[in-house]
């Protein structure tokens, strides 16, 4: 079942039986209140994942009394960021650099004249043809380097990062460039999950237009009719949209944190 407007309106419709029960709301009023009240709500459980190349251009002035390494995160105009998923980033002196194992342990480094320390040498020394030295050897520098790298990891400094409302990310040391991962709130219904959609959002949308339909009726208590007074019942409406809405946010606290324990290595 594709996920559109017509979808979750027909849905609507019929759970409130709007073919006979005619709705004080337009589909236009109705998709209005479900993007300004109910998808920002939702997204800040379970939002839209984004990409974005963040580069050192996008330093922001360094301001006396704050971190200097500060960078605006370049998302398009008016795109609100909930959170920073996670950020990707290399270290400023990585920057343009040749080895292809610069900021992994395995990074190249000078162990005496001739050889390096990293994968890099280890993998040319590893059965070269004509090599003196003997087979297997590289395997050797590999287990070395990587001993050595473990240790110089957990003695170095971490650059961990920070986030700043609305779109400011703050790095503990200087970035050469990063890849950052935020949030943000759902624009299209299509980027919803479809299990979040179908079990939570539409119970979540359904409750909160109930609310909205009983809040209008509410103005009148019945309608008189030549057939006698008719009960507007908006109570039984509220308390069907209050339960509702338990049930959906019952389900949108039981999602799984983005991160429990997150350790930088």
């Amino acid at each position: 079942m594709s996920q559109t407007w017509n979808n979750l309106l027909g849905f609507i419709k019929r759970r409130m039986g709007a073919k006979l029960n005619l709705l004080e709301m337009s589909d236009e009023e109705l998709i209005e209140g479900i993007k300004e009240d109910v998808i920002p709500y939702f997204s800040q459980y379970s939002p839209a994942k984004k990409f974005v190349q963040l580069k050192p251009s996008d330093k922001v002035s360094h301001v006396a009394g704050y971190n200097q390494w500060r960078y605006r995160v370049p998302v398009p105009p008016g795109e609100q960021i909930i959170d920073i998923f996670d950020a990707y980033f290399s270290s400023g002196s990585s920057w343009g650099s040749d080895d292809p194992f610069e900021g992994t342990k395995s990074a190249g480094g000078a162990m005496h004249a001739g050889e390096s320390l990293g994968a890099g040498g280890s993998f040319s020394t590893f059965g070269g043809s004509g090599d003196e030295r003997f087979a297997g050897e590289g395997m050797i520098d590999i287990a070395i380097a990587n001993s050595y790298g473990d240790i110089a990891a957990y003695l170095a400094a971490r650059n961990t990062w920070q986030f700043f409302p609305p779109n400011i990310i703050e790095f503990d040391e200087e970035m050469g460039s990063a890849v950052v991962v935020y949030n943000t709130p759902h624009v299209k219904l299509e980027t919803i999950s479809p299990d979040f959609y179908e079990t939570i959002f539409k119970k979540l949308v359904l409750g909160n237009v109930m609310m909205w339909i009983s809040a209008l009726r509410s103005k009148y208590e019945g309608l008189a009719t030549p057939f006698g007074t008719v009960n507007v019942n908006w109570q039984k409406l509220e308390s069907d949209g209050k339960e509702y809405e338990q049930q959906a946010q019952a389900l949108l606290d039981a999602v799984p944190l983005d991160h429990f324990v997150h350790v930088s290595v």
